[in-house]
């Protein structure tokens, strides 16, 4: 129901290297694509909170690095609740906060 934001698409979806895949259906994008497109979905309409499960899993260093900084971007113009959820080294410097689970068997 929210109204749609073409700049603020944009914004996003050029932020993360993907604008020449808006015409395409899901199947025809690689993992790193769609896992892109998730993220771009995700804060294209300024949510208060951001739950993100691997976001950058599927991504290289470069595509890295701009989905977490559109994240970041994103979740403190908003000022809206990131929290991430991952084992990706990279990007575990980023931020202030972070809570290691280790497993005990």
């Amino acid at each position: 129901g929210a109204e749609v934001d073409d700049s603020r698409i944009s914004s996003a979806v050029d932020a993360l290297g993907i604008s020449g895949k808006l015409d395409l259906y899901p199947r025809e994008l690689s993992q790193g694509e769609a896992q892109r497109v998730a993220i771009a979905r995700a804060v294209v309409n300024r949510p208060v909170l951001i739950l993100a499960d691997e976001p950058t899993s599927a991504l290289d260093d470069g595509n890295c690095e701009a989905a977490l900084d559109l994240l970041l971007e994103q979740s403190s113009a908003c000022g809206a609740t990131l929290i991430v959820a991952t084992h990706d080294q990279r990007i575990k410097a980023r931020f202030e906060h972070v809570v290691s689970l280790v497993g005990h068997s």
